[in-house]
């Protein structure tokens, strides 16, 4: 085995799970296609199904949500459905 590859990360963990990574990207502002972003979309469609089946409260009171920004991007909103 040569240094390189002994440096590298594991490709799966100890279960035999492989090990997702990617770099998180800080951005400066909103893109100027929201709708084109893959990492927002990732996001964007987990959230639609997970409020299919679930419903978010606050203080035992329901939260309507319908939308998301993300945490290095706190001017840029986003919504989970499309309005029309």
């Amino acid at each position: 085995m040569t240094k390189h590859e002994k440096e590298r990360f594991p490709v799966v963990d100890n279960n035999g799970d492989y090990i997702w990574r990617f770099p998180l990207k800080a951005k400066h502002g909103c893109p100027s296609n929201k709708s084109n972003d893959a990492f927002v979309e990732l996001f964007r469609s987990q959230l639609d199904e997970m409020l299919k089946f679930v419903i978010l409260t606050q203080a035992g009171k329901k939260v309507r949500i319908d939308g998301f920004y993300l945490i290095n991007q706190p001017d840029c909103k986003y919504p989970i459905w499309q309005t029309e």
